[in-house]
């Protein structure tokens, strides 16, 4: 029996970040050394983010991921 049923539904990856605080490079200007240099976590930064974003979107597809910055709702504000 062959069934004539097509099926509109999709299959995503939702993806949140938070608690970016502003920093947009890993860079220390004090020191001239990335923040994670001497200790790993304390990377921080766009770059580190976007690393994991791009082998998500790379792994599942570009267009099935969709990416979401709540900002610190987290922290009420």
């Amino acid at each position: 029996m062959k069934l004539k049923y097509k099926s509109n539904l999709a299959c995503f990856v939702l993806k949140t970040k938070t608690f970016i605080y502003g920093t947009l490079v890993d860079h220390d200007y004090f020191t001239g050394q990335p923040f994670g240099s001497s200790k790993p976590q304390n990377v921080r930064g766009m770059d580190h983010p976007s690393t994991a974003i791009q082998n998500v979107r790379e792994e599942k597809g570009k267009n099935a991921v969709l990416l979401l910055d709540n900002g610190d709702v987290a922290q009420g504000s």
